[in-house]
């Protein structure tokens, strides 16, 4: 989409000192929950330093914006310092929205102190179902059947029911104990899979379902996300069960870097998670390419993140022949 730039500018006497800021958005329109790119350059004194300490990624917001990633870099022209800051906003609110102006920490000559702010930027947040392909169809719910009461055929009853309440009796009795016996088995062979294992054999267990292919889009991707949300959990020891999709794409986002998972891994994940979610609470049926798509991101996200063997311990007899 090709955006109509323009420029902002306001100043701010400082002391001594003028304070320029100028706001370039990087797009004006921008589909619901993607970042909103904005490049602002801050024109001060070369005595005057811009504090972003106070700024909190995935907690710091303006209005309807919560800061989704920055940085800066700093530049001479001259007598002026040019701080170049861009800046990653969220929106989750569609429609015409106005970019409050971000206040900056800064600090002049003599040790005043000041907030800078930032001009306002207008945005259009866009419907990301605007325009989608194979929409939805509202499936008429099939009325349950009636069940079969029993002076309906009573001579059912009167024939079989002491045989078959010992019958049924017998039936709960194996069922129960089959059922402890495999559950105890399939708990100890699930506790010797890894997580990747796990979320592999549970991936091709669903896709042997064929749920797309019967059109049950919204059961297949609630599904989807329980088998992902689980790989998490017992990858990274995490509780995700109660998070909605913006709330753990924040989580990953912001402890990145103690979970070990890559920022580009987090923003790719995120396409996922929004077919995800169109599929289940937007009645949104997403076509061949993009089912592919979702699932393929999240087994490459499971790939690149995959849990290093420790390294083997060295035998006694081979390292004192090496000290030999």
């Amino acid at each position: 989409m090709n955006s109509s730039i323009w420029i902002l500018l306001i100043t701010l006497a400082f002391g001594q000192e003028t304070i320029g800021v100028e706001a370039k958005p990087r797009q004006t329109e921008v589909p619901l929950a993607h970042p909103v790119a904005i490049a602002y350059t801050i024109r001060s004194g070369n005595a005057v330093k811009i504090d972003l300490t106070s700024w909190k990624t995935g907690q710091t917001q303006w209005g309807d914006f919560t800061l989704w990633d920055f940085h800066s870099k700093e530049g001479k022209d001259g007598d002026k310092k040019i701080t170049m800051l861009d800046v990653a906003l969220m929106a989750f609110k569609i429609g015409d929205m106005d970019v409050p102006s971000l206040e900056i920490p800064a600090q002049g000559t003599i040790g005043q102190t000041t907030v800078v702010k930032t001009p306002p930027v207008h945005l259009k947040i866009l419907d990301p179902t605007h325009n989608a392909k194979n929409p939805a169809e509202l499936r008429d719910i099939k009325r349950p059947r009636k069940p079969l009461y029993f002076w309906e055929k009573p001579w059912v009853i009167a024939g079989f029911s002491v045989g078959g309440i010992l019958g049924i009796l017998a039936l709960l009795w194996f069922l129960r104990s089959r059922h402890k016996i495999q559950a105890q088995a399939g708990r100890q062979a699930q506790s010797k899979l890894s997580a990747e294992e796990t979320f592999e054999r549970d991936l091709a267990a669903l896709i042997q379902m064929r749920l797309l292919e019967s059109r049950k889009n919204r059961e297949f991707y609630f599904a989807l996300s329980e088998i992902y949300r689980k790989y998490l959990d017992r990858r990274f020891s995490l509780d995700t069960q109660s998070l909605t999709s913006a709330e753990l794409t924040r989580l990953l986002h912001r402890e990145r870097q103690s979970l070990g998972v890559d920022l580009p891994a987090v923003i790719r994940l995120k396409e996922s998670l929004e077919i995800t979610d169109l599929a289940k609470f937007a009645k949104y049926a997403p076509d061949d390419g993009e089912n592919a798509h979702a699932v393929t991101i999240l087994k490459e996200f499971v790939e690149a993140h995959r849990a290093r063997p420790a390294p083997a311990a060295e035998p006694e007899n081979a390292a004192t022949q090496k000290t030999a």
